[in-house]
């Protein structure tokens, strides 16, 4: 009997391949057929994965098959964690056309037991088998996930990580195909996507044998059914990032199963050498035969091994790399700081680089430095970064002394706060000068042209955040404040854009939304200059539950929306806004907006939570809306400011406590302003009708 087995990988995670298909071949007799989906594995780890397999084993074959994932899956959502990769699972069925029935496993996984076992399972009818998750035990079933995405409540959320595929049916149901669509469409990972397809438990169950997950044991099993899921454990599975991976972390529970598979690869020199050192001595053993050496990552875990380094005068030529200088110092420690492309000169069989940063990063890191070919690594994980701690007690000390410090001077702005608000009236202080009053003076003519263009289209607004404390406490901007908010309900929010680019366009007055922006909200732009103004979604609803559960209701919005899409590149602008995704999960959680003559509540919107925390106001505060003077203009403002700014402040009539800074994006830029700004948009706002 032939067991096929489709795996799918790229170039980074090829020693996992390896040891993946190994720890099958350790414990099964029957013949093998291994698929592997390449997405750009080089020649070098290809021949890498078939050298190790061929001095052990012989009951098997391997067939690479090359996929461009960035192709086929470039409607997929990419998160910083997960590549595109993942999603070549959907495609194995059509690209291994005279196959019935294949397994499917990640390859973060080792297999402890006989994979015949699963072979012979009988799925029926059903597409897929997968296991549930032993999550539903820790998480109330998956109820929030399962709000999120509107799965069946007796739906049982499964793990992507292990499918036995009816090859067959997939064939003739186009199930690859629509896969692709959905998760193109709804813009969810491989996982969800799954769920979502196969909703209400249209899979075959199968037992948690085949994904033993020990980070899980203690916490969603009982003490005897742990210890009978050891024994009869098929596979260990070691999902999640950096110190749950085997690898980066050799001291984690299960990971002698990896370790001991890793023999019985081409690999074990390269993984050894990268991330199976767990001591100091160990680590400058390894470094003492290269030349050469980057410490790739400027943060705290690359100086604490600079520092450890400069006891070591045998290591020289020690630099330190970044991906980009950037908002770095060009010295640290006394070592220079370069970008890798800079390094890329070095003999590579000289030059060793030390991965010094958060394992959240590695996948990026590992990409470029592939591209550098800096094939020699070796990574400070957190045995190693406990030893290098645990040698470097001056650091501890200077620690320890600087938390006392830090502590004596905590109270002493607290003093000097009480202090000062006892003595000066914060209403009373002078307005800005220089670039930044004529930043402001800039800026309130934007918002008079807003005020023009909503008041003619009956568009809802009123002041927000520090453009409204400005009005109430200086009857005009904050002294330091350097941009404008204003809020919207929802449906005219909804309008907005259309409004402003028919009618400001042609100014040269652009608008966007988040990009470059921490809150994905709408920006208003005068060219490219710091003359902006942010509008801010509200959303209104009937109180049909305690504030409490709707301030958590929103929270969890904010959070399955970024869980899906990085917030980042909203902000950078690689990603459109997904409005279609939001309104979807936000009506899920919050329900649909009532009218607004009759609403109780009035919400922060879900995508963009100031302070990270919702604001909640009653409909007496917002309405009916009123005037305030600002900068001696009139503009529109909530019902009840008072409650409003406490909401929002608490004692809004004080100092602030925290550093009093402009947004780095404005401030950067206040070199090219002067007068000439004002004239241009005074005679904007003159021609506006």
């Amino acid at each position: 009997m032939t067991i096929n087995v489709c795996l799918c990988s790229d170039n980074n995670f090829a020693p996992f391949v390896a040891t993946t298909i190994s720890s099958i071949l350790l414990n099964t007799k029957e013949h093998i057929s291994f698929y592997i989906l390449s997405d750009n594995i080089s020649d070098e780890n290809k021949e890498l994965i078939k050298s190790g397999t061929e001095r052990f084993f012989s009951n098997y074959q391997i067939t690479f098959i090359d996929i461009n994932s960035c192709d086929v899956f470039s409607k997929c959502i990419s998160q910083q964690f997960i590549s595109r990769t993942t999603y070549a699972r959907f495609l194995i069925p059509e690209l291994l056309k005279d196959l019935d029935f294949v397994i499917y496993s990640d390859v973060d996984v080792c297999f402890t037991g006989d994979i015949s076992l699963l072979s012979n399972e009988k799925i029926g009818d059903y597409a897929i088998a997968a296991v549930p998750s032993q999550r539903g035990r820790l998480n109330n079933n998956y109820k929030e996930f399962k709000k999120c995405y509107n799965l069946k409540k007796e739906h049982s959320v499964f793990m992507s990580g292990l499918l036995v595929i009816n090859c067959k049916k997939w064939r003739q149901e186009n199930i690859g195909q629509k896969l692709i669509e959905l998760s193109s469409k709804e813009k969810v990972n491989d996982q969800t996507t799954l769920n979502m397809f196969f909703d209400g438990n249209n899979y075959y169950k199968l037992g948690n044998k085949y994904c033993v997950i020990y980070k899980l044991l203690d916490t969603c099993f009982s003490q005897e059914e742990a210890n009978q899921l050891k024994n009869e454990q098929i596979i260990i599975h070691y999902p999640g990032g950096g110190t749950f991976k085997p690898w980066i972390n050799p001291q984690l529970a299960s990971a002698d199963y990896f370790w001991n598979v890793v023999r019985f690869t081409s690999y074990i020199d390269i993984l050894n050498n990268k991330y199976n050192r767990t001591t100091e001595k160990e680590l400058i053993d390894y470094l003492s035969s290269f030349k050469n050496i980057i410490i790739y990552g400027a943060g705290l875990i690359g100086k604490l091994v600079a520092t450890r380094l400069k006891f070591y005068p045998k290591l020289k030529n020690i630099c330190f790399a970044v991906s980009d200088l950037k908002g770095n110092s060009s010295i640290v420690l006394d070592y220079k700081v370069c970008e890798i492309n800079e390094l890329s000169r070095l003999k590579k069989n000289e030059t060793v680089v030390i991965l010094a940063m958060d394992y959240r990063y590695y996948n990026d890191i590992e990409n470029t430095l592939n591209k550098l070919q800096f094939n020699h690594r070796v990574a400070i994980g957190n045995k190693l970064q406990n030893d290098l701690y645990l040698n470097s007690s001056m650091i501890i000390d200077e620690i320890n002394k600087l938390k006392k410090e830090n502590q004596l001077l905590t109270d002493k702005i607290n003093t000097l706060f009480e202090l000062l608000n006892y003595t000066s009236n914060i209403k009373q202080l002078n307005k800005a000068s220089g670039k930044l009053r004529i930043i402001q003076q800039a800026d309130v003519l934007l918002l008079q042209i807003f005020h023009k263009v909503c008041k003619k289209s009956n568009l809802e607004y009123w002041l927000d955040f520090g453009t409204l404390l400005g009005a109430v406490r200086h009857k005009g901007f904050i002294p330091w404040d350097d941009d404008l908010d204003v809020a919207m309900p929802r449906e005219d929010y909804e309008k907005v854009t259309s409004t402003l680019k028919s009618n400001l366009d042609r100014f040269g007055i652009t608008v966007n939304q988040g990009q470059g922006f921490t809150h994905p909200v709408i920006r208003l732009l005068y060219k490219n200059t710091p003359i902006q103004l942010d509008i801010w979604p509200y959303d209104h609803i009937i109180q049909n539950t305690s504030i409490e559960e709707i301030s958590q209701n929103i929270i969890d919005c904010n959070a399955a929306l970024y869980k899906n899409f990085s917030i980042s590149d909203i902000r950078n602008a690689k990603i459109d806004f997904p409005k279609e995704f939001f309104y979807k999960i936000k009506e899920r959680y919050l329900g649909s907006n009532s009218e607004k003559s009759i609403s109780d509540l009035f919400v922060s919107g879900a995508e963009a939570l100031p302070y990270r925390k919702p604001n909640i106001f009653k409909r007496a505060d917002i309405y009916p809306l009123s005037t305030i003077n600002f900068e001696d203009l009139t503009f529109v403002a909530p019902n009840n400011v008072h409650n409003y700014l406490k909401g929002i402040y608490g004692n809004y009539l004080t100092f602030p406590k925290s550093k009093v800074l402009m947004h780095d994006n404005i401030a950067d830029k206040y070199e090219s302003i002067d007068d000439e700004i004002i004239n241009e948009l005074q005679a904007i706002l003159d021609s506006i009708d």
